[in-house]
């Protein structure tokens, strides 16, 4: 057993906080479709079950389907809903959701030669049989409203659901839809927001800690493309507004995705843009806490601006802290998915990108993610190759652990490596390790590199920055004062230019 490994598992045994981030982690990045057929498949809504993970998409252009895999990443088996004559469009992330009667339930899209684009609800028992399923669209209306869309949906304490999408008018903007209906499918009630002048989708709710709902949308102008902003809609108890917030800039922003924080706060992600260039805008990710009175709490930006930047789904965990995923060049026109974890401040924990296609045209996007029982993450989402890639458009399930490493060994956080073929020296010395009270630093740098200044940086497991010290020129050691530090792994890394030219590994046991 390495010496690294071998740390792993002492502290996982002598630190509870740091043992449930570091034991029974599983790591796997999986290219799937939903079926032996070459069709296009794309992951968007996951949840955990006893056996492992379901992850919901679409395959084909007109089947939802569902996929289970183990803990370690075998695909156990797949299901298909659909019928040749009709479409069914699974919803956003968070429209495949567990029932109160430990079945499922999935939000979407409904499209035959007679509905054009209905809601649809499926009701699912525990084996994934379908128990009923519901179509909603105008029959009262003339002219009838155009389409129906449900793209999330939550079921409460009282076994109601309330699910979120959008409804058009027949000649009109689109509203955001609001429904609440019973643990049957029947509606309750119903209402739709918006203004006449600007089209309005509705993509997440949650149930606020008020008892009433909160909604994350999208408005726009048709014809205008410098045109969009995440909004946030707060209701009462029965669906009446009570305010509407709009988060965005002077520029095209994105959509809200919104989660309920363990404060009871309202937590919206997106996407704000800094910059535009013709009509593509340049966004950085944007994430905002709101009382239920519409107070802004905090509003932090994260990352760098690019081109192409999206935040496709938030979560909030049990223990405060908040996870996001999307999309966004490294290398345009080449896509990755990327994941950001927060702290219920809005401090940035630990940010990743992540990929299974590396050809320079390829995207790879992450659409959903959650926290696992292992105290890791899994996401899902959708591959689109390009060559030198090969194959069909598929879905992608992607299992990481808690600081989102993809394995333990590949698991480095707050800075951009060098390629190992770039790093030209040895790793650092670190002695003791483990360490009590004080730590030696030293770098084996030829001569000619010394007299260069650097950097040396230390983060601890969650990915936050403990200490940054400054190396003058011709310095070969650092000396730390760990004695005040928690127990537990930091990684120590000397950057050079803005690169990492060194990195270990120490343990700090007091």
């Amino acid at each position: 057993m390495s010496n690294y490994k071998y740390w792993l598992l002492k502290i996982s045994i002598l630190f509870m906080p740091y043992c449930t981030l570091l034991q029974a982690q599983t790591y796997f990045n999986v290219r799937f479709g939903y079926s032996t057929v070459n069709n296009s498949d794309a992951a968007k809504s996951l949840l955990e079950n006893d056996s492992g993970y379901l992850v919901a998409g679409m395959t084909g252009a007109y089947y939802i389907g569902v996929a289970n895999f183990n803990t370690s990443g075998d695909m156990l088996w797949t299901k298909k809903w659909g019928k040749s004559y009709s479409q069914y469009w699974l919803g956003d992330p968070g429209s495949f959701i567990q029932s109160k009667d430990m079945g499922y339930t999935m939000f979407g899209t409904y499209k035959d030669s007679i509905v054009k684009d209905a809601a649809l609800m499926i009701k699912l028992d525990n084996s994934l049989d379908t128990l009923w399923t519901k179509i909603f669209y105008d029959t009262i209306n003339n002219p009838p409203y155009y389409y129906f869309y449900l793209f999330q949906g939550i079921q409460e304490s009282s076994h109601h659901y309330t699910a979120c999408g959008v409804k058009k008018p027949y000649g009109g903007p689109s509203l955001i839809w609001l429904v609440h209906l019973s643990n049957n499918g029947s509606i309750i009630w119903n209402n739709s927001f918006g203004f006449s002048t600007w089209y309005y989708n509705g993509y997440s709710v949650i149930q606020t800690s008020d008892g009433g709902y909160a909604i994350g949308g999208f408005r726009f102008l048709i014809g205008n493309d410098n045109s969009g902003d995440p909004i946030v809609i707060k209701t009462d108890s029965l669906g009446n507004q009570q305010w509407m917030k709009n988060l965005g800039g002077q520029y095209k922003d994105n959509k809200a995705m919104i989660c309920l924080d363990q404060d009871g706060n309202i937590l919206m992600g997106t996407v704000y843009a800094d910059t535009m260039s013709g009509d593509d805008p340049h966004s950085r990710i944007n994430i905002v806490k709101l009382d239920n009175q519409g107070n802004v709490i905090w509003n932090k930006k994260y990352g760098e601006t690019r081109i192409y930047n999206y935040l496709l789904n938030i979560r909030c965990l049990p223990n405060g802290d908040v996870i996001a995923c999307g999309s966004a060049p490294d290398n345009f026109p080449h896509i990755v998915g990327w994941i950001l974890k927060i702290n219920n401040d809005g401090d940035s924990l630990w940010y990743r990108e992540y990929d299974i296609l590396t050809g320079s045209q390829s995207s790879n996007e992450l659409y959903d993610i959650i926290g696992t029982s292992d105290n890791g993450l899994i996401s899902c989402g959708y591959l689109w190759p390009h060559e030198p890639d090969t194959g069909s458009e598929d879905a992608w399930v992607i299992k990481l652990d808690s600081l989102g490493c993809e394995g333990p060994d590949d698991c480095w956080v707050g800075m951009e490596e060098k390629p190992e073929d770039d790093v030209t020296n040895e790793e650092l010395w670190v002695y003791p390790n483990p360490a009590a009270d004080k730590v030696i630093v030293r770098w084996p740098m030829a001569d000619s590199r010394v007299p260069k200044e650097m950097r040396l940086i230390i983060y601890d497991v969650l990915g936050t920055k403990v200490k940054e010290i400054n190396i003058p020129a011709g310095q070969k050691e650092a000396r730390l004062d760990v004695s005040t530090w928690h127990e537990g792994l930091y990684a120590v890394i000397l950057i050079e230019k803005g690169q990492i030219v060194a990195r270990e590994k120490v343990v700090v046991v007091h």
